[in-house]
């Protein structure tokens, strides 16, 4: 891409993609055009601001066409110059001090595990001060989790009744801090359960195994004897064996899975070499992770969208910031879901719910399952071979199931995040909503909408659910019957769709990725998305119930 050359009094053209980097030059300030991503990081919100249509800098006119920035007598380049080389010489200066901590320190590694090693053994001492900013959403979602265990057909933590008294069901956490979640998971827990659970706690850096250490410690004198074995693999490399764990769990993690060999290129400046969010090697630590669950055990990430790096405690000084900004890679959330885990084999998306930390960004939760039918391909049950009663019987049972545990873990994210702006969120009620059905078969209840009778709806609602109907309304129809639905539905309700989605329930037009784009692209203004599950509807049967659920915002 060209280079733009700003001088003083001259108003400059700049390219639809942010530049990412600014240095002085002679004749004014050269900005290299890169990616809108790396702006930010790289630039500082004062510099970033100039670009992004909101300058902070005096003397830049908001009013300005967005293609055309006037730069005033009264601020100058020249001041913008001088302003970034004294910043260039501080971060060369910092840059330098970093290089020779991270060098001298940890030898050995790969220079991508030795900056996670120096970053987080500078972060340990206030490590557990800056979670506080995200142990309230994580400990919401750790519930939404043992809510899961309990309610879900395949437990999400392992087997609730285990073969023997002497057994623990086994839970790896990856890359695990100072042990916030497994404490959380501890507390959420029964106490018979807890006492059935022994984790593998996972960090490669010594300061927080010794926090956990302590943590646990602690956790064990209050509540209950805990067993917690110590591991220092690299997550890119751990080896565990085959079917060891129940449940293996990321947390706060997936954006800083750096590639060595690509940060080897980065660090010279040349980004050209793969994709920004390096997902294959991210892929490849999940891979590792299914290797190690046993069948129909289950993988929980937890992690926060929009990711940034949140304020640092005071007395932190600048390094960490700079250490979490070279391992720093975030991957987008569709792409996790379409590009990372449809890669892993036997994967099966089980949950993905969420909860707000800030205005700004939210902490989500994915399971997934490591599902025998999908590695198998088993197929075992048919139309022909269940016949069709049977089959409505068994997706009758998983609609409910479905239904049931949503209503469970709404209320759980309406306590989380009770009030979006001036909107308070309402509490899903399946036995108080307007239940939209097909044309077919007896339901014991008045306010009900048959879609094809021709009858309008009448009154307001707290809550919609369409149950196993989608395949009903058609293409031509959905969107325009979609909005006459939603007038129905109070802000701040709740719209759940239940349906079956598989080989054997061909829904033809309407895809689960085709259901999530008009909801979010065509109704984005009144529609927030607030949780997705899925239930099996039997064993070996490939097709599943799945609900999308979603809160009204605005009319």
């Amino acid at each position: 891409m060209e280079e733009i050359i700003i001088s003083d009094n001259q108003a400059i053209t700049t390219s639809k993609r942010p530049p990412a980097t600014a240095e002085a030059t002679e004749s004014g300030v050269k900005i290299i055009p890169r990616s809108e991503k790396l702006l930010t990081r790289i630039l500082g919100t004062r510099i970033a601001g100039i670009f992004s249509g909101e300058p902070q800098v005096e003397g830049l006119q908001k009013d300005s066409p967005p293609e055309v920035i006037d730069l005033s007598v009264r601020r100058g380049v020249a001041e913008l110059r001088k302003e970034l080389q004294s910043g260039a010489t501080e971060k060369q200066e910092r840059d330098k001090r970093i290089e020779r901590i991270v060098e001298t320190r940890f030898p050995g590694d790969d220079y991508t595990a030795k900056a996670a090693r120096a970053c987080f053994t500078a972060w340990a001492p206030k490590y557990d001060e800056h979670m506080k900013y995200h142990e309230d959403a994580i400990r919401y979602l750790v519930q939404k989790a043992t809510v899961l265990h309990e309610m879900a057909r395949y437990p999400v933590l392992g087997e609730r009744e285990l073969r023997s008294q002497q057994g623990r069901r086994q839970i790896l956490e990856m890359t695990c801090g100072t042990g916030a979640v497994i404490d959380l998971l501890c507390r959420a827990l029964p106490e018979s359960e807890a006492r059935k659970t022994a984790f593998v706690a996972n960090d490669i850096t010594p300061e927080m195994r010794e926090k956990i250490s302590a943590r646990m410690e602690r956790l064990s004198k209050k509540r209950r004897p805990l067993e917690i074995k110590p591991d220092d693999q690299d997550i890119r490399s751990m080896e565990y064996e085959p079917g060891q764990f129940d449940a293996a769990i990321l947390s706060q993690t997936l954006h800083l899975i750096p590639d060595p060999k690509l940060m080897e290129f980065e660090k010279y400046g040349d980004f050209s070499r793969g994709e920004e969010d390096h997902k294959h090697i991210k892929t490849e630590v999940i891979k590792r992770a299914f290797d190690a669950l046993a069948v129909n055990g289950h993988f929980i990430m937890i992690d926060e969208w929009k990711p940034k790096l949140s304020v640092i405690p005071e007395g932190m000084g600048p390094e960490v910031t700079d250490l979490f900004g070279r391992i720093f890679r975030p991957i987008e959330r569709a792409k996790f879901r379409e590009s990372v885990m449809t890669k892993i084999e036997g994967a099966r998306l089980v949950f993905e719910g969420k909860t707000r930390i800030d205005g700004e960004h939210d902490m989500f939760m994915f399971v997934y399952r490591r599902d025998q039918d999908k590695i198998s391909c088993r197929g075992r049950y048919t139309t022909s071979e269940t016949g069709n009663t049977k089959l409505a019987y068994l997706r009758h049972k998983a609609m409910n199931r479905v239904i049931g545990t949503l209503s469970v873990t709404d209320r759980i994210y309406v306590e989380s995040f009770p009030k979006n702006g001036n909107v308070g969120f309402r509490h899903f009620d399946p036995d108080r909503c307007l239940l939209i059905v097909s044309g077919e078969g007896p339901v014991n209840r008045d306010d009900v909408l048959r879609v094809g009778s021709g009858n309008r709806i009448k009154g307001k609602y707290d809550s919609v659910v369409f149950r196993g109907v989608l395949h009903d309304i058609g293409k031509e129809r959905f969107s325009s019957f979609l909005g006459e639905v939603m007038e129905s539905l109070n802000v701040g309700g709740t719209m759940l769709f239940v349906d079956a989605w598989g080989r054997e329930s061909n829904m033809g037009y309407l895809s689960r990725r085709k259901l999530r784009d008009t909801l979010e692209n065509d109704f984005e203004r009144q529609m927030m998305f607030e949780a997705t599950l899925r239930e099996p509807i039997a064993e070996g049967y490939d097709d599943g119930i799945y609900g999308f659920m979603y809160k009204k915002v605005s009319k």
